[in-house]
């Protein structure tokens, strides 16, 4: 009686196969892994560390002068009246509309709410936006317009300041 192996055919690729692909995957895991892994990511980690303490000493603490908020901001409304109405005058604008408001619904805490309208020649309106870009504390420009006649411009900004109290 001859005995047939070709039912085993299927069994004995099968089987070199999966002894195949369990060679690869240990060859694979091995390069995944390298013994100095450990060595380079501490490396990598001090380098990293190496980077931050550069940028710390090229770049300010903070991206705001040291005077681009206020210190309260009842102060600071006042300020901002105070200063914006100076800047008109000096300017020789004739201020529309000036409205400074701190916090919502009474508080006063939060930020301050600034709207100005003012009209006058057009190389002062243009001059007054530059101050308002210098004024301190900050104004945060939400909107900003221009608008020009033949012998006038107007000037309407609103925007925020902030406050740390």
């Amino acid at each position: 009686m001859k005995r047939s192996f070709a039912p085993l055919g299927p069994l004995l690729a099968a089987g070199i196969a999966l002894v195949a692909a369990l060679v690869m995957a240990l060859g694979l895991s091995s390069l995944d892994h390298p013994d100095d892994l450990a060595g380079r990511l501490q490396a990598l980690n001090a380098a990293g560390d190496q980077g931050t303490a550069i940028l710390r000493k090229a770049l300010p603490a903070s991206p705001l002068p040291a005077d681009a908020m206020c210190a309260s901001a009842a102060a600071g409304s006042e300020t901002l009246r105070r200063e914006i109405a100076s800047l008109a005058a000096k300017r020789q604008l004739r201020l529309n509309g000036l409205s400074v408001t701190t916090g919502l619904g009474g508080e006063t805490t939060g930020p301050i709410r600034v709207r100005i309208d003012a009209s006058g020649a057009y190389g002062d309106a243009v001059g007054f936006t530059a101050d308002l870009d210098r004024l301190r504390p900050a104004i945060f420009i939400d909107t900003a317009a221009l608008s020009t006649a033949v012998k006038t411009a107007d000037v309407s900004v609103t925007g925020r300041a902030f406050c740390l109290a």
